[in-house]
């Protein structure tokens, strides 16, 4: 794996208790996902800091 790739799922691992993303079908050039996390007890003042960080995360 790229390891850019794998610094993004080692944050996932770490920083997410239960994660769902499920996926709708292509429809020309759209396509539609839905992603359900639930923030971890510890380690983040509340969930809108955490999706921050989360974001963040994932746009380097």
């Amino acid at each position: 794996m790229p390891r850019e790739f794998k610094r993004k799922i080692n944050f996932l691992t770490s920083n997410t208790e239960d994660l769902l993303i499920t996926t709708g079908k292509l429809k020309g050039n759209k396509s539609s996902t839905k992603v359900i996390l639930n923030t971890p007890e510890e380690g983040h003042k509340n969930g809108l800091a955490y999706f921050i960080n989360f974001i963040d995360a994932f746009i380097d």
